[in-house]
């Protein structure tokens, strides 16, 4: 099955290639998150999400990053600024009919990519 097509948003496109790595095992996922979810499953989940968000808002050229620990398993964990950098952002967002936001401008804040990596015990 392919990750896009003609029709297909590339935000959705990263939030399904992300889904297939998360599930290979490789000990690193990544996923889009944002404080205005076209998509109600794409908020943030945890403490460092909520607050990874918060920061972008502010600091979007500065990731905000920790090492955090589930069990024995250490995991650097990063989240970067999702910006509106094309007009097709744009265009998707500030139309879509699930859009909690309509008002996004070029290089907006629109949500974050969050990254984790497995770092070991």
């Amino acid at each position: 099955m392919p990750l896009s097509g003609p029709r297909t948003a590339p935000g959705t496109t990263w939030m399904e290639s992300g889904r297939h790595v998360g599930k290979k095992g490789l000990g690193m996922q990544y996923r889009l998150i944002s404080l205005w979810p076209i998509n109600k499953r794409n908020v943030g989940t945890n403490a460092l999400e909520s607050i990874g968000l918060g920061t972008i808002l502010t600091q979007p050229d500065r990731p905000y990053t920790r090492v955090t620990k589930v069990g024995n398993t250490r995991y650097f964990e990063a989240v970067y600024a999702g910006l509106a950098v094309t007009q097709a952002c744009l265009g998707c967002h500030n139309a879509h009919p699930d859009s909690p936001k309509r008002d996004f401008k070029l290089n907006d804040v629109m949500g974050a990519i969050v990254i984790s990596i497995q770092l070991g015990q």
